[in-house]
């Protein structure tokens, strides 16, 4: 009973620490009372959402891209959206993104390691890839070779031997069946392949490769900067709606 007490009393400790440091911060940004408790709550709960998204969110253009940069050196990246290749340990420029929902996926490729081969857009990382050995239903079973498989997004008519057994090829071949089309073999999963515009990004294929996944703060960040972008281009894209006077004459 004495632990329950004294964890009780270090929650309580930790949340009025949190919210008095969260609070005092918040008050330049919430310009209404109720938004400044959302933000204290944030503090206490969920501090990393408050510090790296909430936070950056509401700060000034230049004071937001002065918080990314030293993020980023803290990471020891040179920018925020770049990740490490695991078998050089170079920086990959403009690896990473997010999507509207908030999960990790990768910026429109190529995304190549500047030291060596490695492609980060590779086949094995795609949701779309299956390894060899694999079932539809059973995409992680064990015994599986995720050096090649196929891609079940782009289709090649190929022969029946090549994508049944033999006796199933046999029994289609008497049917009148001697080529269909299936998912295209893929022969080096490290290599996309030709013409591919369909890769996304399925974070837990990475371990595959021993690539190291943005941290929370990472991907935090990585939201803020989408969320800016999009508001920044949304308010570019807006038509000018002032007509000279020589336009209102016209009119």
């Amino acid at each position: 009973m004495t632990v329950f007490w004294v964890l009780l009393a270090l929650a309580a400790l930790w949340a009025i620490l949190m919210g008095i440091w969260t609070w005092r911060d918040a008050r330049r940004f919430a310009l209404l009372e109720r938004e400044t408790v959302r933000l204290v709550l944030f503090g206490i709960i969920d501090p990393l959402r408050y510090w790296y998204y909430e936070r950056p969110l509401r700060l000034s253009e230049d004071e937001r891209e002065a918080w990314v940069h030293s993020l980023a050196e803290r990471l020891g990246l040179s920018d925020i959206r770049a990740a490490r290749c695991p078998l050089c340990e170079s920086e990959v420029p403009n690896a990473w993104t997010v999507d509207e929902r908030g999960r990790l996926s990768t910026l429109p490729g190529p995304i190549q390691c500047p030291g060596c081969d490695f492609r980060l857009d590779a086949c094995r990382h795609c949701r779309y890839f299956q390894p060899a050995g694999a079932q539809r239903t059973e995409p992680f079973s064990m015994g599986l070779s995720w050096t090649h498989g196929r891609c079940t997004h782009y289709k090649t008519v190929q022969p029946v031997e090549a994508i049944t057994t033999r006796d199933m090829a046999r029994r289609m071949r008497e049917r009148g069946y001697t080529q269909l089309q299936a998912p295209t073999p893929i022969m080096d999963s490290y290599i996309p392949l030709e013409h591919c515009t369909a890769f996304q990004l399925d974070p837990k294929r990475l371990r595959h490769s021993g690539i190291r996944k943005p941290g929370r703060r990472q991907r935090l960040a990585l939201r803020v900067l989408a969320r800016t972008t999009a508001k920044a281009d949304a308010h570019g894209e807006a038509p000018d709606q002032t007509l000279s006077e020589e336009e209102q004459w016209l009119l």
